[in-house]
């Protein structure tokens, strides 16, 4: 993702949406449902979603531990920041329960983040 489009992201919003779930394994389920992978500004994040979103269809319990081994099994763990990054996310996250509004933030962001690609681009392209 571009940088002149970093602007149009919550850092904060991305890790609580992952923390929370990594607390709240229950709210996966929701949040799957209308968050995407690719909605997420940090490739880090998109992989610990995707992560989770496979657990998640395959039943698979979800928690610190057991991201942290699929993204092992996956050879992504390092890629992520490794064991210590997943276990931050949950710290950071202010409460597990406020998940689906979190997400929300991440939602809107990746929109604005589309509008405004689409305004560059297409300005871009207009003055070719």
């Amino acid at each position: 993702m571009s940088d002149r489009f970093s602007l149009f992201h919550n850092n904060d919003a991305e890790q609580s949406v992952l923390g929370g779930i990594l607390l709240d394994s229950e709210s996966a389920s929701l949040v799957m449902e209308y968050l995407h992978q690719e909605e997420f500004f940090k490739k880090k994040h998109r992989i610990v979603f995707e992560a989770i979103h496979q657990m998640n269809k395959k039943d698979i319990p979800i928690d610190i531990l057991t991201v942290s081994e699929y993204l092992r099994q996956q050879g992504k763990l390092e890629d992520v920041g490794g064991v210590a990054y997943i276990a931050c996310l949950a710290e950071v996250v202010p409460t597990g329960k406020n998940v689906n509004h979190y997400a929300f933030i991440v939602k809107k962001k990746a929109l604005m983040r589309s509008l405004a690609e689409l305004i560059y681009y297409g300005h871009k392209a207009e003055i070719s």
